[in-house]
């Protein structure tokens, strides 16, 4: 769908006209090209071989509510009386990525683009930067497929609202008996942190701490009582129940070294699964809260 913006004083406007979009796949970035088409109403028609070279750049804004995404990267353009072919390129991480996913919910994405175009070489005395606000849009239908080009490569994840202090506590520190978001908050970013710095059993250990934090935060039905039901017959709290202890049992064997757990090894496979089955648990309590 083509929309078409100018910018730019009446004697120097600009007209910008968005054409299509393109998502290069990289490595915990990926590169959203918008395809545009630019092209100067002040220049004479008649003269094919008249041009005028400006800088544009700018930032971009998403989501709901909107907030900053990317710088968009400077690009030379040699503008002239009829249209030509040009590019924005900005780069999204897939947590940003991600994020506009959810925020959309199921309609376009909207972004807003802040340009700024400089020209060159103007007479003296001509004020050289102009700056012009753009919402663009993408369908819902163009999105998904932009996302499907990207594919595995994007990476999943959770987020987790956290706040810095517990206003239960009044501010203080909580001791490890008190329920605690913000403590559980900050051993799961300790847990990632670990992760990144290749030491998956420390990432392990950690999610057995946020899921501590997580029995007193909501605590689960007790093992026992969810064995004693069979499990097609186990009601939605005790299969979140289970789920928790399990998860709780396997993360335990990072901290102990008996007969029994001497032998696990952890691979960065296995903590990756742990740390999102972990995270995925605390999004789900801080949703209810």
């Amino acid at each position: 769908m083509m929309t078409t913006y100018d910018m730019g004083p009446p004697g120097r406007r600009l007209r910008i006209s968005t054409n299509d979009e393109v998502l290069r796949p990289g490595v915990a970035a990926h590169q959203l090209t918008l395809r545009i088409s630019v092209h100067g109403s002040w220049l004479d028609p008649t003269d094919s071989q008249t041009s005028a070279a400006m800088i544009v750049e700018g930032t971009v804004e998403g989501g709901a509510p909107l907030r900053p995404l990317s710088l968009i990267q400077a690009r030379v353009m040699n503008v002239r009386s009829f249209p030509i072919n040009e590019r924005l390129v900005v780069l999204l991480s897939d947590d940003q990525l991600l994020q506009l996913e959810v925020d959309r919910e199921d309609g376009d994405v909207e972004l807003q683009l802040d340009l700024s175009a400089t020209f060159l070489n103007l007479p003296p005395g001509e004020y050289p930067t102009y700056d012009a606000q753009i919402a663009y849009r993408i369908p819902a239908r163009r999105w998904l497929e932009l996302l499907d080009s990207a594919g595995r490569l994007i990476g999943i994840t959770v987020r987790v609202p956290s706040p810095l202090t517990d206003s239960a506590t009044g501010g203080q520190v909580p001791r490890d008996t008190d329920p605690s978001l913000s403590r559980a908050s900050k051993r799961l970013r300790e847990a990632r942190a670990a992760l990144r710095d290749a030491n998956p059993e420390a990432c392990v250990r950690l999610c057995r701490h946020v899921l501590d934090s997580l029995r007193l935060l909501a605590p689960p039905q007790s093992a026992e009582a969810v064995r004693k039901t069979p499990p097609q017959s186990r009601t939605e709290l005790q299969r979140w129940s289970a789920l928790f202890h399990d998860l709780y049992s396997l993360a335990s064997a990072a901290s102990h070294d008996d007969d029994t757990t001497a032998d696990f090894r952890w691979s960065r496979e296995d903590a990756q699964a742990l740390l999102a089955a972990t995270a995925g648990l605390l999004a789900r309590v801080r949703g209810d809260r």
